[in-house]
């Protein structure tokens, strides 16, 4: 019988976008990610971090894929009706399915086990400034 390894650490991990992101759009974050991170918490005791502007990041992406998604949804489904007289079903609203993605990404973090910061900047105004460029507000 192997000898386990002995553990070393903790350690910090602060997770970026480009880590994070799926390849596969229907997922979450990336699979390779998640593989590593549990190889790596058998090996040693990892403290993983994400900041919430990565989070954002991974939400709005998605966001933008459900965007466009009911868009082409509502489309087909107005020419449908016109063809067939037939009712319109209801279909998630964009507001909702910006919700659903914020929360499913808040419930990884807290399946993964993973904390979530904002770095603090003393000048006010800036956590709005951070949320209006992750949601492509304008001026962004």
């Amino acid at each position: 019988m192997a000898k386990p390894f002995p553990k070393f650490g903790p350690y910090n991990i602060i997770a970026d976008t480009n880590a994070l992101r799926a390849q596969d759009s229907r997922k979450l974050v990336s699979a390779g990610f998640e593989a590593a991170l549990a190889e790596l918490r058998k090996l040693t005791t990892i403290q993983l971090f994400i900041p919430d502007v990565v989070v954002g990041e991974l939400a709005y992406q998605k966001f933008e894929m459900a965007a466009a998604a009911i868009e082409g949804i509502n489309s087909k489904l107005s020419l449908l009706g016109e063809i067939t007289g037939a009712r319109r079903p209801t279909v998630c609203s964009v507001e909702r399915a910006k919700k659903i993605i914020q929360k499913r990404y808040d419930a990884w973090c807290k399946a993964t086990n993973a904390r979530r910061f904002t770095p603090r900047v003393r000048q006010s105004g800036w956590n709005r400034i951070v949320e209006d460029a992750i949601w492509r507000i304008s001026p962004f």
